[in-house]
């Protein structure tokens, strides 16, 4: 009697692993596999608003390139960025292109601001310049005549 409960027991412990080893098995796959179905509109319209983001990334990066010394022709990109904002506003997908102008904007913005106060250091600069210049001429204008006079 004990050989077979052995054996008994032994089959069924060998039929408990080999069912834990299925549902394992069957549960990663279901992890794992692809989802195979047709995109939705909506999934559809997400896709393609995100391709046309990505190339208008690319676009504007070679224009910002063109126009980084540039503040009238940055503030043209920042008007531009503002309209796409508009149109996309509404669109529930957009939220992605939205959040991609803001930061835009407010990267050029910094960019705008930064030219003017390298602008003004400039011409501050010029000024100083042209100031010590004129110091300077002075001081040789007003010794000149004196070193250059004639001894008697």
């Amino acid at each position: 009697m004990k050989k077979y409960f052995f054996a008994f027991a032994a089959a069924a412990a060998m039929l408990g692993i080999t069912a834990w080893i299925v549902v394992a098995y069957s549960v990663w796959y279901a992890n794992t596999k692809p989802i195979v179905h047709t995109p939705s509109a909506v999934e559809q319209g997400r896709t393609a608003l995100h391709t046309q983001l990505a190339a208008s990334m690319q676009r504007e990066a070679s224009i910002e390139k063109l126009y980084w010394d540039s503040p009238s022709k940055l503030q043209i990109l920042i008007d531009a960025h503002k309209q796409r904002i508009d149109k996309v506003q509404s669109n529930p997908a957009g939220g992605e292109i939205v959040s991609h102008d803001q930061d835009a904007i407010a990267k050029l913005g910094k960019r705008i601001s930064d030219l003017y106060v390298q602008q003004k250091a400039r011409e501050a600069a010029a000024e100083a310049a042209a100031e010590r210049a004129a110091e300077e001429g002075d001081a040789d204008a007003n010794a000149t005549p004196a070193a250059t006079a004639p001894q008697q």
